[in-house]
């Protein structure tokens, strides 16, 4: 996000006609890949075409930086082509080039009838903890919150999750808050597959940044919503798609596995165990190492 963030003023100095007082610096790199407007580069990728520029491709990607250096045809006609790739994920690894994310474009398009965006997305919840012990009260997980003030200027649904208790972490002035370690929008949630896919596309093109968003929302795919069968697609590629000893997609999967077992009832998780026996193996030494009903009673 940073490197993308140094290139705005080269690019202002690049894209005239567009200066406007209300548009951000994130703006400026995202209408160009929009748009496609000055663009000096075409990537193309089975039936699609993406219009882009090298100061922002070439210099965070060194993939395309010597396909334009040091290839032929390439070098030539500012074209570069990759059959082998999936054109959804080219589109997004470039969405991440321009802008440092590519989650909020599954959010899907603002409602035309309104002149802003929903204020917040059906969120996913991750339950990671039921009850305080030490406040002798359950949290509420009750997002996105607003505090309530009532007479005595205390907030009456205080303890949102082990990450936000708002008498100490926001003094009972929320507005709209969403605990990002315990929320990820059901859309997004609902990509765990493309997470995969984008954490695999890095392996090729080492894009800085990417590996670590991918890995963190698919972690969250994972446990918000291990119950959908999004989440059996997701397993079958990044098994197949990584190495034994790279466990950045490999471990959140085992661990919601072991963490809800009657997934094991499902005939495709069945399959996926007989195929990979290094997930049935992690899934057993994890469920292994979890304390039993009795010693949590003990």
């Amino acid at each position: 996000m940073a490197q993308t963030m140094q290139l705005t003023e080269l690019i202002k100095r690049q894209v005239d006609g567009i200066a406007c007082d209300k548009i951000t610096s994130a703006d400026y790199i995202s209408s160009c890949l929009t748009s496609g407007d000055y663009s000096d580069l075409t990537i193309k990728c089975a039936d699609e075409t993406f219009n882009v520029h090298k100061i922002i491709v070439c210099m965070q990607v060194e993939f395309f930086a010597r396909a334009v250096k040091f290839g032929g045809k390439e070098t030539q006609e500012n074209v570069i082509y990759l059959p082998d790739d999936d054109p959804k994920v080219i589109y997004f690894l470039l969405r991440y080039l321009y802008t440092g994310q590519y989650d909020s474009e599954l959010l899907g398009p603002p409602d035309p009838a309104r002149d802003e965006p929903l204020e917040h997305p059906k969120l996913a919840i991750i339950f990671s903890d039921i009850y305080n012990a030490a406040l002798g009260r359950k949290y509420s997980y009750a997002f996105p919150h607003s505090c309530n003030l009532n007479c005595t200027g205390v907030c009456d649904t205080f303890l949102l999750c082990p990450h936000h208790i708002c008498d100490y972490n926001c003094k009972n002035d929320c507005k709209g808050f969403i605990c990002k370690l315990c929320c990820i929008p059901e859309a997004v949630a609902l990509h765990c597959l493309l997470h995969s896919k984008m954490y695999a596309v890095v392996d090729k093109y080492n894009v800085v940044g990417l590996k670590e968003l991918s890995q963190k929302l698919f972690t969250l795919s994972c446990k918000a919503l291990w119950y959908n069968d999004a989440f059996v697609r997701a397993i079958e590629h990044a098994f197949s798609t990584t190495v034994c000893n790279d466990l950045g997609l490999r471990q959140p999967i085992m661990e919601t596995i072991a963490e809800h077992l009657e997934l094991m009832h499902k005939p495709e998780m069945q399959v996926l165990m007989a195929e990979h026996s290094d997930l049935a193996i992690g899934v057993l030494l994890k469920a292994a190492g979890k304390p039993t009903k009795k010693a949590e009673e003990e």
